[in-house]
């Protein structure tokens, strides 16, 4: 009796046949049949039987099936824990990354980040939440989470209010990411501000039709902060990114979004950047940590590979 004769007799139960068990594993069907019988000389009973809807287990064979599984299921989990030893990190199976972070980098940072990261480290789960600078700051100290990420100036703005005293917070800049003035490629001609072009200059601002996201978002405040010289036409408040988008479809004028939520939709030439002459917006984030607690290695690795993708 060994693993592979458990695996075998597993998949002969889930496909209800030999057949696609022999094509899974690459075996000839007397194989299979061989692996079987040697599970059942083993254990000396009968562990399957032919039901009306193909191969079924046995009252035996179903107690053998529930045994083998969370044997498998064990040499799994501990083949992945020494993968992650040899690499100097061992992670119980479970183990759980809890991140707030702000709408964009829930939204777009974070995903491709973590996908990659988990091919390392495949036993690791990730929780993103969606939160407030406000919101990640008191998570922190709850401890509900273990990381946060948000706008740099939403968090100086939190700061400034005393919600938690800086030397408990470890705050570090990692990131910034363009801000892109974007339109709507087939409504391009009915846009006269443009006159057939892709430049303006930032007084064309005042005639140019925005749509951009409600004015307590810390993207918004950000926009207003660094165009606070120049008057805006702005014709509506819509958020998410994702709305925004797709108002654009049908709206003769722009919007200001982060580049990372615009780049698939450039590519695929459904949205036109716009530049504005001498300008350069952006945004900054930055990660949270809350200085008091003490931080796992698997978490400090996760903050090491984001420093290294990001910067």
């Amino acid at each position: 009796m060994n693993i592979y004769q458990f695996r075998v007799f597993c998949s002969v139960i889930e496909n209800k046949s030999f057949t696609r068990t022999a094509q899974d594993y690459w075996l000839s069907q007397p194989t299979v049949s061989a692996h079987i019988k040697a599970l059942e000389d083993h254990f000396q009973v009968r562990l399957l039987k032919r039901g009306r809807k193909g191969i079924e287990a046995t009252e035996a064979g179903l107690l053998v099936y529930q045994a083998a599984k969370k044997i498998i299921q064990e040499l799994t989990n501990l083949d992945l824990g020494l993968t992650e030893l040899k690499q100097h990190i061992y992670v119980k199976p479970g183990t759980t990354i809890t991140v707030g972070a702000s709408s964009t980098p829930a939204s777009y940072l974070l995903p491709p980040i973590i996908m990659h990261f988990t091919k390392t480290y495949p036993s690791i789960r990730f929780s993103i939440q969606a939160n407030t600078a406000s919101q990640i700051i008191r998570f922190l100290k709850e401890g509900s989470i273990d990381l946060g990420f948000a706008q740099w100036e939403e968090i100086a703005e939190e700061v400034s209010k005393e919600v938690i005293d800086t030397k408990d917070l470890v705050v570090e800049f990692l990131h910034r990411e363009n801000l892109v003035l974007v339109a709507s490629t087939q409504n391009k001609a009915k846009i006269p501000v443009l006159k057939g072009g892709n430049v303006l200059v930032p007084s064309d601002l005042m005639y140019l039709p925005l749509i951009l996201p409600p004015p307590t978002s810390p993207l918004r405040k950000n926009i207003n902060r660094q165009l606070r010289d120049y008057p805006l036409h702005i014709v509506m408040d819509l958020g998410p990114a994702e709305a925004l988008k797709k108002a654009l479809s049908t709206f003769c004028g722009a919007s200001i979004l982060s580049e990372i939520s615009v780049r698939e939709d450039i590519q695929r030439g459904e949205l036109f950047p716009i530049t504005l002459e001498g300008f350069s917006l952006y945004t900054q984030f930055a990660l949270l940590r809350y200085r008091h607690r003490a931080v796992p290695a698997i978490t400090k690795e996760f903050v090491s590979y984001m420093e290294g993708r990001l910067k």
